[in-house]
């Protein structure tokens, strides 16, 4: 087995983690206003 690191900035090479962020972003955190990093970060643990 041979680890292959995808090229940075080359998103395209892991579509589904992109896919994931992308609906993530859009069904959980665009559906608040957050005051504060820490906020998220307690949002996205409790999800």
């Amino acid at each position: 087995m041979r680890l292959e690191f995808i090229k940075l900035g080359s998103p395209y090479q892991n579509g589904y983690v992109e896919r994931f962020n992308r609906s993530y972003r859009e069904e959980v955190l665009d559906l608040s206003l957050f005051e504060s990093l820490q906020q998220v970060r307690d949002i996205i643990d409790e999800g």
